[in-house]
């Protein structure tokens, strides 16, 4: 049986040549990754999800979801608004997701940071949507709503389920299912980013 000492030691230089490998710095190694990050590897790169989020579409009281890569981290999702944003709401489990979900990351990284995007994984394992983020490239910040309380509180009958805003606080776009990409860039046009 090993000391947890020995253990310890293994770990620590399992971390340092893991995060030499990845490019990562030996300051940062020295404390273990989160559980999230753990389970999904280096391969998966996704945006810091913001303390705060203005949505116009939650209603009149904020809410508090943890952010998906990131479960330590919290994300106040409060009404209101003053840039444009995208907020897709999806699962593991849903088809049309996995199939939108190139669109979006193509729209997120051509927008850069005039466009808030956001995706909220709704009534999901962890796990799963994280292995789902890696294996679609996604890179945008995910909120991990397993209950669904976003989805109740827009009503949203079923994933995927996009909004649209623009900076005004005008929604341009509400589509209950897979997004074309004629849709969206009509949506983008329409909330102003070309």
């Amino acid at each position: 049986m090993t000391s947890p000492s020995f253990r310890r030691r293994v770990q620590l230089a399992l971390t340092l040549v893991l995060a030499l490998a990845c490019g990562s710095s030996i300051a940062s190694a020295t404390t273990p990754p989160p559980a999230a990050a753990r389970e999904i590897g280096p391969l998966l790169r996704t945006a810091p999800c913001p303390d705060d989020i203005g949505v116009p579409v939650v209603g009149r009281t904020a809410t508090v979801l943890p952010c998906l890569t990131d479960p330590g981290r919290l994300v106040h999702i409060r009404p209101g608004n003053g840039r444009a944003e995208v907020i897709n709401v999806w699962a593991s489990w849903c088809e049309p997701c996995r199939r939108e979900a190139s669109l979006l990351e193509t729209a997120y990284r051509d927008a850069g940071d005039r466009v808030l995007f956001l995706g909220i994984n709704s009534r999901d394992e962890r796990g799963t949507a994280l292995r789902f983020l890696r294996s679609t490239a996604v890179s945008y910040p995910q909120v991990f709503d397993a209950q669904g309380t976003v989805a109740r509180r827009l009503g949203i009958p079923g994933v995927p389920y996009t909004v649209v805003v623009e900076a005004s606080g005008e929604i341009v776009l509400r589509q209950l299912g897979e997004l074309t990409e004629q849709a969206l860039s009509t949506a983008l046009a329409r909330a102003g980013i070309p």
